[in-house]
């Protein structure tokens, strides 16, 4: 008989199969990008599948049908193998196609192949396989066997195993990489849907395959990820590969639990911190390695607690593992040796300690032999004596300004409601009473409510700025000049600026408070701007410095404020200089 030519059939496949090689081409280029390679077989496989197929239509011999039939599943094996393994490496799961799994996958694939070649002596994949003519092609049409279904059940579970990493990728990417994962997902689904109309012959001509034909439906769909949404460019491998880089290049021990607690993995810090090789501690449970100070309600919240191990001291955060129903999965602890931190903290407090009894016990001795020299020395060798009484009184109140500054700074309070214009209000008035002859010029909204956490440090800065002021102010009418706003509408930063008419602070003051290092021949002695800059910096705020339109210093404090009312007075002005 002579082959089919003119067939709308056979004409409709082979333009399905120039659209298929068209959009391989494409995918071949790509390489070596994440995922081509492993794209491109499925697109050959696919050709493969189509083009045998298109062959057996124009073969009108029937031996000769029956035997492409059968050569056609070379790629009908092939092809759910290389979406898995496409599926795997795409969504950064390459690291699970091990040789062993490749080799299992071919073998099963040569297995079907097998079977399906051998199927006329044993007839356990089709029972019954004729050839008949219908619109001007050939179509082989079988009455399936046992091993049909069961090969078939395979191969369908290999495509919605592809389909599903995918499918979790639309759904747990953040939309990142929806649009691809949706076309490749299509692309899938189409040709699976369209077999299994094939097999139970809810086609146009009984017996004829129209899976080659969906084909076109994916190379479309993987098309239009390709071109419109760089499939093969922004793959979202590196997002889960990041993920475990992340995991594995901090320095922290990080240990990864199920529900059951029973550790499933380990980063290398891990290994290093507790001693461990990795054998050691996967299988074995969180309680296994800390039994006292680990416990099961640690998987219910993100928690927070301490433990020892191996006379090492850590900071544990745990926090829960959730699927995307919010199903609690397990756990993720890491862990930060703060070993170190304790030792050196506990040094601190021991030195403070000592220096601070030790002074002022020395302080006691040293101002009790001035009085005694007072008394006893002559009118010539008083101001000596006085001179002790200053200095030693100076320290005194200096250690207990530091003690003071320390418990402050470090005191632990929980968010309140704060009108700050009352408090700097109540500084004010306080240093006015005692700082006589210095001429303090206020600006502050009638309230200015905020909710913040530590409110006795605004005390600690107001307090510490002004008497700067007044203190280094040498000109013959000192003036402080105080302003409070809020710079903008609600939830907007708050704006402290405190201004003089006294000399300017250091340069080098000032720039040993901005840097983080500091050398023998840059440092500040000026406790009052540490103290400033260390309540502002636990505030969450800003501190800056600028010369003021008086002459003298502008110093701008920014706190981060959620105001809760605030009503301006009358403007007051403090302008940048030119």
């Amino acid at each position: 008989m002579e082959p089919a030519t003119g067939s709308p059939y056979l004409i409709t496949l082979l333009c399905c199969l120039v659209l298929t090689s068209s959009v391989a081409v494409l995918v071949w280029r790509e390489r070596p990008q994440p995922g081509s390679t492993e794209l491109a077989g499925l697109m050959c496989a696919i050709l493969l599948w189509g083009s045998i197929y298109a062959v057996g239509m124009m073969t009108h011999t029937k031996p000769a049908r029956k035997l492409i039939e059968r050569l056609m599943w070379f790629g009908v094996a092939i092809a759910p193998v290389a979406w898995v393994v496409f599926s795997l490496v795409y969504t950064g799961r390459g690291g699970d196609i091990t040789t062993g799994l490749i080799g299992w996958l071919v073998a099963l694939s040569a297995v079907i192949v097998g079977l399906i070649l051998t199927n006329p002596v044993h007839t356990l994949v089709w029972a019954d396989h004729e050839v008949v003519m219908t619109a001007d092609i050939a179509i082989a049409r079988q009455s399936f066997g046992p091993l049909f279904w069961v090969i078939s059940f395979y191969l369908y579970i290999l495509v919605l195993t592809g389909t599903y990493f995918l499918l979790e990728l639309a759904l747990t990417g953040e939309g990142i990489y929806l649009d691809q994962s949706i076309a490749l997902i299509i692309g899938a689904i189409i040709p699976a849907v369209a077999n299994l109309s094939s097999v139970f012959g809810i086609v146009p001509i009984d017996g004829l395959d129209i899976t080659p034909y969906a084909f076109s439906i994916s190379s479309i769909a993987f098309g239009y990820a390709l071109v419109r949404h760089d499939l093969l460019r922004s793959v979202p491998a590196v997002r889960t590969l990041g993920k475990d880089t992340l995991i594995e290049s901090i320095r922290d021990p990080v240990l990864i639990t199920d529900e059951e607690q029973q550790i499933v993995e380990v980063n290398s810090a891990a290994t290093v911190q507790f001693d461990l090789h990795t054998e050691q501690i996967i299988g074995t449970t969180i309680t296994d390695l800390f039994p006292e100070s680990i416990q099961q309600t640690s998987l219910d919240r993100s928690n927070k607690t301490t433990v020892q191990h191996a006379n090492q001291e850590f900071d544990v955060i745990a926090s829960p593992v959730a699927d995307w129903q919010d199903r609690s999965l397990g756990c993720v602890y890491v862990f930060r040796n703060i070993t170190d931190r304790i030792l050196r903290e506990e040094r601190l407090s021991v030195f403070n300690r000592l220096l601070r009894h030790n002074l002022r016990n020395e302080l006691t001795v040293i101002q009790g032999r001035a009085a005694i020299l007072s008394e006893n020395l002559g009118d010539g060798q008083q101001e000596h004596v006085e001179q002790i009484h200053n200095t030693a009184n100076r320290l005194d109140h200096l250690s207990n300004k530091v003690r003071t500054i320390d418990q402050r700074i470090n005191a632990e309070t929980v968010p309140s409601e704060v009108d700050l214009a009352e408090r700097v209000e109540s500084v004010i008035a306080t240093l006015s009473s005692e700082r006589q002859g210095t001429t303090i010029k206020t600006n502050l909204p009638d309230e200015l409510t905020i909710s913040c956490v530590h409110s006795t440090l605004i005390d600690l800065i107001v307090k510490n700025l002004v008497e700067n002021a007044i203190k280094h102010n040498d000109s013959d009418d000192p003036l402080v000049a105080v302003r409070l706003s809020i710079r903008g509408e609600r939830n907007a930063p708050v704006s402290l600026v405190i201004a003089d008419n006294g000399p300017q602070i250091p340069r080098h003051e000032i720039k040993a408070i901005r840097s983080d290092k500091k050398t023998q021949l840059e440092h500040s002695v000026n406790i009052g701007l540490w103290t400033v800059n260390w309540c502002v910096r636990r505030l969450g705020g800003s501190l800056s410095f600028d010369t003021s339109q008086f002459g003298g210093n502008r110093i701008t404090i920014t706190l981060p404020s959620t105001p809760l009312q605030h009503e301006l007075a009358e403007d007051w002005s403090v302008p940048q200089p030119e």
